[in-house]
Order: structure tokens, then C-alpha cells, then sequence
């Protein structure tokens, strides 16, 4: 994984078709798109520091679909999501205040 995720960061371009496809699904099919696949999502995008202006398209989608979504979340899925919007500094004070406000109730989950 890490030889990959070298290999992603020195080469973002090559995630070029992926980052596009991901995003146009994630923009016209959000509601078909799970808690799950869009916290994975999320996780996955941090893992691998990919962020920035090549990027934002598919950010700003995570950041509206998560909170239709946020009942259905996991602890786990809160969690990675909190962390991966941390990991690349995402200001979204909303979005964060939704998670914590999700969270807070379920923290015997943690």
C-alpha cells in the first residue's frame, strides 16, 4: 500500500480518470451513494493527501452528500470521516458541528 500511495502522490495525474468518474457519480447519483461509500471515500482521498484545487470537485460533493446521509453513519464511518476532513484541514464548520452533533449521543459506540 505505501510503495502505492508513493506512487499516487508523486503521480496525482494518474488518478486523473478515477478522481473524474468518482466525482460525476458522486454528483449525479448522490443520493444512491451510501454512508459507507461516501466516508470511504472521504478516508481513502486523506490516506492518500489528496486534496487541493484538482480535488475540490469531488471534496465539495462529499461535503453535500454526507449530511442526508449522517444517520446512517457508523461509528466507524463518523470517525474516518471527522479524521479525514482533519488529515487535508477541510475547513466546514457546519459539516463538522453535523458530525459532532451525530457523534455525541452514540459515544458508547466509540
Amino acid at each position: 500500500f505505501n510503495d502505492n500511495r508513493r506512487l499516487f502522490q508523486r503521480e496525482p495525474a494518474l488518478l486523473a480518470p478515477l478522481r473524474l468518474q468518482t466525482t460525476g457519480s458522486l454528483l449525479l447519483l448522490r443520493r444512491r451513494w451510501g454512508a459507507r461509500a461516501v466516508a470511504s471515500t472521504a478516508h481513502s482521498l486523506a490516506k492518500l493527501s489528496l486534496h487541493g484545487e484538482s480535488w475540490e470537485e469531488l471534496w465539495r460533493g462529499i461535503t453535500l452528500a454526507i449530511p442526508p446521509l449522517l444517520s446512517s453513519f457508523t461509528a466507524q464511518a463518523l470517525a474516518n470521516t471527522a479524521w479525514a476532513y482533519s488529515r487535508t484541514g477541510r475547513a466546514s464548520p457546519p459539516l463538522l458541528h453535523a458530525l459532532a452533533s451525530e457523534a455525541t449521543p452514540r459515544l458508547s459506540e466509540f
